[in-house]
């Protein structure tokens, strides 16, 4: 007669008879070995208990957390905000401002070549449109991905 040692939520019991396994309301979760298994199998897999083994459902889906996927989409979304407010503030600074109008903006440089001056004016509206950009880029990539994670872990 064969005799089986049971697993149930980790714990180990046994050796049992077959009639006494019939008895423990065993569920597929439940694990089962005896002398003639190589291995520790579900209850369910062992053609004598097929009959009297509760299989359980499982578990219901549930909307699972992707980080990256949530860290991703955040960025991409931030960036059209970046990239419209790195535009308008480079032309706001004269990025692309005619020679005329470098001339009327600044007076005091008319005897300075015009190349420098175009130079000095394109670098210096670069850092003035990065800085505001990039800290809108931040706080609104910030924003996106509390909402991306709150909405992907309820």
């Amino acid at each position: 007669m064969n005799n089986y040692y049971v697993s149930i939520d980790g714990k180990q019991t046994g050796p049992h008879p077959m009639e006494e396994i019939k008895s423990m309301n065993l569920s597929d979760k439940d694990l089962i070995w005896n002398e003639n298994s190589p291995t520790w199998v579900s209850a369910a897999e062992f053609q004598e208990f097929r009959g009297i083994v509760r299989i359980t459902p499982p578990p219901l889906p549930s909307k699972k957390f992707n980080e990256s996927k949530a860290i991703n989409k955040a960025l991409v979304d931030s960036l059209l905000p970046f990239i419209m407010i790195l535009l308008i503030s480079f032309i706001a600074f004269n990025g692309f401002a005619s020679r005329e109008a470098l001339k009327q903006s600044y007076p005091l440089w008319v005897n300075i070549d015009e190349s420098e001056i175009r130079e000095y004016i394109l670098i210096m509206s670069l850092i003035m449109s990065i800085i505001p950009s990039l800290i809108v880029l931040i706080i609104d990539y910030r924003i996106r991905i509390n909402r991306e994670i709150s909405r992907l872990t309820i």
